[in-house]
This record gives structure tokens, C-alpha cells and sequence, in this order.
């Protein structure tokens, strides 16, 4: 049964994903709600809603985690952490996603929180052989190449089930690639800009796809739910090779879509051009080795273990994309 007057600290509030759990958590009646943030955070994907939340100014990365002013923390979810695809980020990615999450677990301890619910990745889960579907029960292979970031958050991992072992009742999330309306300039988001513009090539491998709403929403369910707890859930509507990804894109713009698969000395020079840009102008790096070798590589996730959740159901990947192509229509018209 929901019981809307636990108080629950969100992490990661004011970013894409983070927003959107907000928005799920308000909607079904919790209000007793703290949100962290950095000094350097934008709250505009929640201006509307701010004032409804307790701010609490705290960077993971940095800052020894000493709230005393909240009496009580009955559920924390983690949904903060650095994304990046870039080898030269493996520090930062260490520290802000593994560290990060166990200062924020022995925080849980020392406040005794009930339930810890730690948003993390699908990529977490590793790889499997073509063709083969990624579950939650996938082996985790120290040997594979993977990247920083899918290391990051499997270890990351290891610390919320840590913190199960003292005594907090943990689920964990693991969301394949999240599309939504947020912020254009950010990774995946930035593929729909690049194909509105006219890009030309795509990848050859495959991703699973799922809605910022669902993800938000399942995360919102698990607050009370308790046949899940001790467990990992993937959160994926639906496998799709990027080749159909881009296809549909392009069809809800009324584009042309890609027609050329990216060969490896296209990757390079891809690559080497997205390096120049990123010194140029400062911009993060989106065109990376790791983005490429894991754009190229077959990644199909098994999403029946969500399907069971009572209450719990996909939107279509299909209108998901239209409604995003549509907003992002209507967002550039009026800049």
C-alpha cells in the first residue's frame, strides 16, 4: 500500500531523468520530498514544481554527506551520475559513480533508511553473445571490453548490494537508452538534432529503448513495492537497431533518413572531427571510440522481469519518438 507521507531524498533531481521522477513521485501525492544539487545546477527542467521540494546544496564528488538537518530519510533514489563515453573521463566517471554511491550508502546507514533505489544502467549488465538477450541474471564478465562508464555503474552496483548486506532494502533500476523531451544538447537526445539536420550515416548495432515517463514512473512504484526488493529490474520497451531508430526519427521529421553504414574509416575521421569540434568550442565529446564500438555492437535486453510489475505497462517506442520529434519541432520554431 502507498504510503505518501514517507519522506523521500532524490539525487540527481534537476537533470533529465531526475526531473522527471520528481514530477511521477509528486503526481501520485508524496510531498515530503528533499532533492540535492550542485551549485552549478540549472532547476529549469523543474521551474514550475521547485518550490514544492526541500533543496539541499551537495556535490557527491566532493562533499562529505552530512545532512543533520533532515530528522528522518525514509526511501533515497539515486538517480545522479556522470555519463561519459570518453577514456579520458574514467577518473571523474570512478569517482562521481562508484564513490559517489558508496558515500551515499553509508550515509543510508548512519541515517537508517529503509529503502535504497539506485537508478542505474542497463550497460551495467554487461555484454552477451550475438543475437543472445541481456537479462538480470546476465554474468558479469571482468574480461569483456567494456566501457568506463558500464564499469562505473556495475560497481556501483556492488555498493548498493553492500548496503543490502548492513540491512537497507535495495532495488536496482537498469534503464537501456532513456528518450524523452529534455535537454537537446545532451546524449541521446542530441541523435535527433543530428538527424533533423540531415546525417547521413548510422551504426550497425542495436539498442533496447525505453520513455523517461516509464522509467520515472517504475521508479516511483518502487518506493512501496516489496516483492522486488534484493532484485534488478531492466527497464527497456523494446530492442531496435539503430538503422530503424533513425529511420523513425526521420520519419516523424519528414526527413531523409541515413542510408550509409558507418565503416571503420568513416568512424575515424567521425571521431578525429568531433575531437577538433570539442577543442574548438569546448563542447563534451559525443563521437567517441566507446560510443562507436557499442553503437556498432548487437545489445537486445530481456524487459519480461518489468512487464510483471502490477501497475506497470510500455508506451510505444513508436510514439515516444513522434511525440519527441514533435517537441523538438516546436522548441526550435520558437528560439
Amino acid at each position: 500500500m502507498i504510503n505518501t507521507n514517507q519522506s523521500i531524498l532524490i539525487t540527481g533531481a534537476t537533470g533529465f531523468l531526475g526531473s522527471y521522477i520528481i514530477r511521477s513521485l509528486l503526481s501520485q501525492g508524496y510531498h515530503k520530498l528533499y532533492a540535492t544539487h550542485r551549485s552549478s545546477s540549472s532547476f529549469d527542467l523543474l521551474s514550475d514544481v521547485k518550490q514544492q521540494l526541500r533543496w539541499i546544496e551537495l556535490d557527491l564528488t566532493h562533499d562529505f554527506i552530512e545532512m543533520d538537518e533532515i530528522d528522518q530519510i525514509d526511501v533515497i533514489i539515486h538517480a545522479a551520475s556522470l555519463v561519459s563515453l570518453d577514456k579520458k573521463d574514467k577518473a571523474k566517471l570512478f569517482s562521481a559513480n562508484i564513490e559517489g554511491t558508496a558515500s551515499l550508502i553509508n550515509f543510508a546507514l548512519e541515517k537508517k533508511v529503509n529503502r535504497f533505489i539506485y537508478i542505474s544502467s542497463a550497460t551495467a549488465l554487461g555484454k552477451a553473445g550475438d543475437q543472445r538477450l541481456i537479462d538480470e541474471n546476465t554474468e558479469w564478465d571482468e574480461a569483456a571490453d567494456l566501457s568506463e562508464y558500464a564499469v562505473s555503474k556495475q560497481y556501483a552496483e556492488r555498493e548498493v548490494y553492500r548496503g543490502m548486506m548492513e540491512g537497507i532494502d535495495v532495488i536496482i533500476l537498469n534503464p537501456s537508452m532513456i528518450i524523452g523531451v529534455g535537454p537537446w544538447d545532451q546524449p541521446p537526445l542530441t541523435l535527433f538534432g543530428l538527424i533533423r539536420n540531415g546525417l547521413s550515416f548510422y551504426t550497425t548495432g542495436s539498442t533496447g529503448i525505453v520513455d523517461v515517463r516509464d522509467v520515472a514512473y517504475m521508479t516511483s512504484l518502487m518506493v512501496s513495492e516489496e516483492k522486488y526488493l534484493g532484485q534488478k529490474i531492466i527497464l527497456s520497451a523494446d530492442n531496435i537497431s539503430f538503422k530503424k531508430l533513425n529511420e523513425q526519427i526521420a520519419r516523424s521529421f519528414k526527413v531523409k533518413a541515413p542510408s550509409r553504414a558507418l565503416g571503420y574509416g568513416l568512424s575515424v575521421l567521425a571521431r578525429v572531427f568531433d575531437y577538433v569540434k570539442s577543442v574548438v568550442s569546448s563542447h563534451k565529446r559525443i563521437i567517441t571510440k566507446q560510443s562507436v564500438e557499442i553503437a556498432q555492437h548487437p545489445y537486445l535486453y530481456d524487459n519480461s522481469k518489468s512487464k510483471s510489475v502490477d501497475g506497470f505497462s510500455y508506451r510505444s517506442v513508436e510514439e515516444s519518438i513522434e511525440e519527441v520529434c514533435q517537441a523538438w519541432v516546436e522548441s526550435h520554431e520558437s528560439i
